[in-house]
């Protein structure tokens, strides 16, 4: 009986191996001067009414993530929260993860 070592077993075709490695392209020109924060805006701005958030049964469009993690930030704001300040949001895994660090970073905070 001939054994092989795991690493020498192929999982992938020579043309699934080729699609995959096509996801790596990144050719694409980008700004990198603008923020999470900024681009974020410019899509609601885009599509206010497209789904932004969408966890379980919940949904939430571009504009209400927009516009909750405004008020999130504010809040923290208020806290005296900004640059160069880290914030930890301790909450179980739900819709409000990403809303509330995208409200975070907002607030100028890491």
């Amino acid at each position: 009986m001939h054994k092989k070592r795991l690493c020498d077993i192929d999982l992938l075709s020579d043309e699934q191996k080729a699609d995959l490695d096509k996801f790596n392209e990144t050719e694409d020109e980008f700004d990198d001067t603008k923020t999470v924060v900024d681009l974020f805006r410019e899509q609601a701005k885009k599509t206010p009414d497209n789904i932004a958030v969408d966890y379980k049964e919940k949904s939430f469009t571009y504009a209400q993530v927009d516009e909750i993690s405004d008020r999130i930030a504010g809040f923290v704001h208020s806290k005296g929260i900004g640059k160069e300040n880290v914030v930890f949001v301790l909450i179980p895994r739900c819709e409000y993860m990403v809303i509330a660090s995208l409200g975070v970073l907002k607030a100028g905070a890491a």
